[in-house]
């Protein structure tokens, strides 16, 4: 069973190898963060389902779209919850770089929402969604 103090460090593995594979570019290194039967809603809003269609379609992304983009991760995690002691919400804060740029830019900012499940490997992922930060409504009052 998965507990509160093992799945940040793993999560934050995986996330480090899907930046490094987003970086190379490569597709099916990047689709193997996931579980087998993951779902993922890309930038555009396609919804990608299993690992196999991630890899597939990545790999195009990474050839015509994101060619020499970096992935990078600005807050990992912004939160971490746990709903169930086997299931794993963590939102983090990111960008996609495009090639030149040493880090975000003001208007690239992202935040993704990932599910993990604490399955027979450990810790995987099996859901992704990517929202572009747009900022409409004001800051909260604290």
């Amino acid at each position: 069973m998965g507990s509160a103090g093992s799945a940040l460090p793993q999560l934050k593995r995986l996330i480090q190898r899907q930046a490094d594979a987003w970086n190379r570019g490569d597709g099916t290194a990047f689709a193997n963060t996931y579980a087998e039967d993951a779902e993922f809603i890309t930038f555009d809003g396609t919804h990608l389902r299993g690992r196999p269609e991630m890899a597939r379609n990545f790999q195009i992304y990474f050839d015509h779209y994101t060619k020499g983009t970096r992935l990078v991760f600005t807050k990992v995690p912004v939160t971490l919850r746990y709903p169930t002691p086997t299931t794993a919400v963590m939102i983090t804060n990111g960008c996609v770089a495009n090639p030149g740029e040493p880090e975000c830019r003001p208007d690239s900012h992202s935040v993704q929402t990932y599910v993990a499940a604490h399955r027979e490997r450990g810790w995987e992922l099996v859901s992704f969604q990517n929202t572009r930060v747009q900022n409409l409504l004001p800051p909260p009052r604290t």
